[in-house]
């Protein structure tokens, strides 16, 4: 049961909801590939690498570190929109009761409050149901919610197949069902998934920092967890953009199981670098693996690598603060749940579902606003949800 309540923790801190915008397409006579070697065992490392070859002139997308400067500035400048516009034209009902059902770690508590306050603007009550994570007390967050009549829910991280019975319940009993960071689409009576693997692309982030930060030249260590499905849909994006954004670079991939991303991942991440000294960037899949790894460097006399990952807790964001990890992707904690939200009142108010890519910001030290607590990445997104609901 407490690997379960970790496993559970885990998938909802470290997914990130993020769909990056395009940067142009590929220049007329020249190309790049990419070519990766087989998955390896968990702790292992495969190759991967991008070469360019051919004549011509080169897109923004497809040469140069200054290209890549130029792509990671536009990730680096906090975003002002919530990239959602289309209003709500009917009436919302107010006075629905929404179940909230916790995912057992402090983000999804977090986003209950987050959701409590989109319900203060929509005229509904809030009800969170709180687990640890695991199976079984999620189910059963499920029935309780269900026995107590909601009009709507809304759940993180667990996956369609866990809660299939109660899906199916719910859908029978009329009651609204959206999941944020879920790896399934909107099937099984769930109307909506917000944040899901489709809307992710970090790997364009990434690529442009590593081909801005290097000249182009970088070599990196990828550490990623494939017993996520959504670690899947990263992999893939930095296999598509390192050859596109930074071609004269090279990475290798580390997998580490989840047994190993506690205490054993910055050991497992510094012995690699340590036997590789060419190896100047390490990218994490999900910030939870940088979890001690600036200090393994430190220990390791390693002081030249730059860390750069996805979806940081306030840990990250001091190592981000202290120069101690370079780059991370912000996790859109506050507008991911305010859309969540959006889903269920354009289900209440008779409208569609509309498709949505969440704000993506890339936190240098420049930029970055907090350690102390996490933030919005739009500053403004609650006035831009109200009005989108005619509030």
């Amino acid at each position: 049961m407490k690997h379960r309540r970790s496993t559970r923790a885990l998938i909802a801190c470290g997914i990130a909801a993020l769909v990056l915008s395009g940067c142009g397409g590929t220049s007329d006579s020249g190309g790049s590939s990419a070519s990766t070697a087989a998955t390896s065992p968990a702790g292992q490392t495969t190759p991967s690498s991008a070469s360019a070859g051919g004549s011509g002139s080169s897109s923004p997308t497809s040469a140069s570190g200054t290209d890549a400067a130029t792509v990671f500035a536009e990730f680096a400048t906090r975003p002002t929109s919530i990239g959602m516009t289309e209003p709500i034209t009917a009436p919302i009902p107010t006075g629905k009761t929404i179940g909230f059902i916790d995912c057992g770690a402090s983000i999804c508590k977090q986003e209950a409050q987050i959701m409590g306050e989109a319900g203060q603007i929509l005229g509904w009550t809030i009800k969170p149901y709180l687990t640890d994570g695991s199976v079984q007390q999620v189910q059963n967050a499920f029935q309780q919610a269900l026995n107590d009549n909601v009009d709507g829910l809304v759940y993180a991280g667990t996956p369609q197949s866990a809660v299939a019975k109660y899906l199916k319940e719910a859908e029978d009993k009329g009651v609204k069902v959206v999941s944020i960071a879920t790896s399934e689409g909107a099937t099984n009576g769930v109307l909506n998934v917000i944040a899901g693997p489709e809307t992710e692309d970090p790997g364009k982030v990434w690529a442009s920092f590593i081909g801005a930060d290097s000249g182009g030249t970088g070599k990196a260590l990828y550490a990623t967890i494939p017993d996520f499905p959504i670690n899947l849909a990263r992999d893939a994006s930095l296999e598509k953009n390192m050859p596109l954004l930074c071609p004269g670079c090279s990475y290798e991939t580390i997998n580490i199981s989840f047994t190993q991303s506690g205490k054993d991942a910055p050991s497992l991440i510094t012995s690699y670098l340590r036997s590789h000294p060419d190896v100047k960037y390490v990218i994490q899949a999900t910030d939870f693996l940088g979890i001690g790894l600036p200090a393994a460097l430190k220990a390791a006399g390693l002081n030249d690598i730059k860390i750069i990952g996805l979806g940081p807790d306030t840990v990250n964001l001091g190592y981000i603060a202290a120069g101690q990890q370079a780059m991370s992707v912000y996790f859109p904690l506050f507008e991911d749940t305010f859309a969540a939200a959006d889903a269920l009142a354009r289900a209440f108010a008779g409208q569609p579902q509309v498709a949505w890519q969440p704000p993506v910001w890339a936190l240098t030290k420049e930029n970055l606003p907090s350690t102390d607590t996490l933030f919005p990445v739009v500053v403004d997104y609650k006035e831009q949800f109200s009005k989108i609901w005619g509030k």
